[in-house]
């Protein structure tokens, strides 16, 4: 048998300075695209407005453009892509699987997607109420009191010290307003693109530079770094919290 050939990974610039790694593989007809857009996840929330990032994240897929919610979703399902976003600690997140013929698909819905999202009030209240409920829940397991006490321990006073979803308060007041205005300052400037499976180099840089000139802005995004934060490797007191407990 004909050996092997090694599959090499590749990578490029973007006419942004925004990177990309690649590693085609026709062993399946199936891509997979991870998108980080840099420093625009929950650290990029204002005081008053934790969660702003990770709430409007959830209501990209919530219409836009021609499609309802609904439309959105089922033409989706119809062709079998996969499409996640997600605002992490630090960054907003991407991700795309599909079929190499329902690549094209895929890369229109994007565009419409980050282009014209539609931030309707009714999907964003169920979208609240559903965050509400997952926080009050979550209020009663020990590791994520364990995790908040720790983040408000070694990043006091910043926003690290705030859950990636936001606090309750937080949650019930941010508005549609607030959410694109978090999508206006969405850019394609210090973008990380990986991707694998059949798609060439010449073809994904193509792709992600049309999709890119889609996104609202074109800003450059500045890292911000906690200053505050406490020294490890110190002995220090336990941290100890209260819970209740059933009787």
């Amino acid at each position: 048998f004909p050996a092997k050939a090694t599959m090499m990974p590749q990578s490029f610039i973007l006419s942004n300075g925004s990177e990309v790694y690649t590693l085609p593989s026709n062993a399946l007809p199936i891509v997979m695209i991870q998108m980080t857009f840099k420093w625009q996840g929950s650290i990029s929330d204002e005081q008053g407005k934790e969660g702003r990032a990770h709430l409007a994240a959830m209501m990209l897929k919530e219409g836009a453009g021609d499609w309802s919610a609904k439309a959105f979703r089922t033409e989706l399902e119809n062709k079998a892509i996969e499409l996640n976003v997600g605002a992490g600690r630090d960054h907003f997140t991407l991700t795309l699987r599909c079929l190499k013929q329902h690549l094209p698909a895929a890369f229109s819905m994007l565009e419409t997607m980050f282009s014209k999202p539609h931030f309707d009030v009714e999907q964003l209240e169920k979208r609240r109420s559903e965050l509400l409920i997952d926080l009050k829940q979550a209020e009663q397991s020990p590791n994520w009191i364990a995790a908040k006490a720790m983040r408000e321990r070694y990043y006091p006073g910043h926003r690290y010290a705030i859950d990636v979803a936001g606090t309750a308060d937080s949650i019930k007041g941010l508005s549609v307003i607030e959410l694109k205005d978090w999508w206006k300052e969405l850019s394609g400037n210090q973008l990380v693109v990986s991707a694998t499976g059949a798609i060439e180099p010449k073809d994904l840089k193509e792709k992600v530079e049309h999709f890119i000139r889609a996104l609202p802005s074109q800003r450059n995004i500045k890292q911000e770094s906690p200053s505050n934060v406490r020294e490890h490797g110190r002995a220090e007191a336990p941290l100890v919290e209260q819970m209740e407990v059933p009787q």
